[in-house]
């Protein structure tokens, strides 16, 4: 008898598992059933492993996580969609900062050639706005001028700038002109019987 030939009566092992039910076999180190199917979800899903630098809210993973429950799906399978999540949460972060950069490049630009701040007049333009900023600005105004690139578009700009240039133009005048105390103390005009 040769290995290709079986007894009679004898029954092949694959077809008998097929007519008693699928059969457990190992497919790269899962079990599954003999229809290829995975095992299904675990009890309890594991944290999501993410790369650097990308954070899942808790909300979003408890919603993976039900998710992947309800499409039966194993922990290996369920962390495949939270990769491709966070790929695209990548992509549309790289997307965001670029159109950021953009509009900043263009807001400069459009700055740079403006007819009332660009050219020979920008470092006119750029100092009467930093007045206007240290005189009405606060650091977190300028911490968000900064973050947003706010700062570099052309009409905020022009309204900086042409408020520091009105308070450069104001003058001070302390005390009375005509009656020659000019320089005066204030609290001694306001409060004249106090000294």
């Amino acid at each position: 008898m040769t290995d290709t030939e079986t007894t009679p009566g004898a029954q092949d092992d694959t077809q008998g598992a097929g007519a008693e039910g699928a059969a457990e076999i190992l497919i790269g180190g899962e079990h599954a059933t003999g229809t290829g199917a995975p095992d299904g979800a675990p009890e309890t899903y594991a944290d999501f492993a993410l790369p650097d630098g990308i954070a899942i809210d808790p909300a979003v993973a408890g919603d993976l996580k039900d998710l992947a429950r309800a499409l039966n799906l194993p922990q290996d399978q369920a962390q495949k969609i939270a990769d491709l999540g966070a790929r695209q949460a990548q992509r549309w972060a790289d997307a965001q900062a670029k159109a950021l950069n953009d509009a900043s490049e263009a807001w400069v630009h459009a700055t740079k050639s403006d007819a009332e701040l660009g050219g020979d007049k920008l470092n006119e333009a750029l100092a009467a706005g930093s007045r206007a900023m240290d005189a009405f600005g606060t650091p977190q105004l300028k911490s968000l001028l900064n973050e947003t690139r706010l700062g570099n578009h052309p009409e905020l700009v022009r309204f900086i700038a042409r408020v520091g240039k009105a308070i450069s133009d104001d003058t001070f005048v302390s005390g009375d002109r005509s009656a020659g105390t000019r320089g005066a103390d204030m609290a001694s005009r306001l409060y004249p019987g106090a000294g």
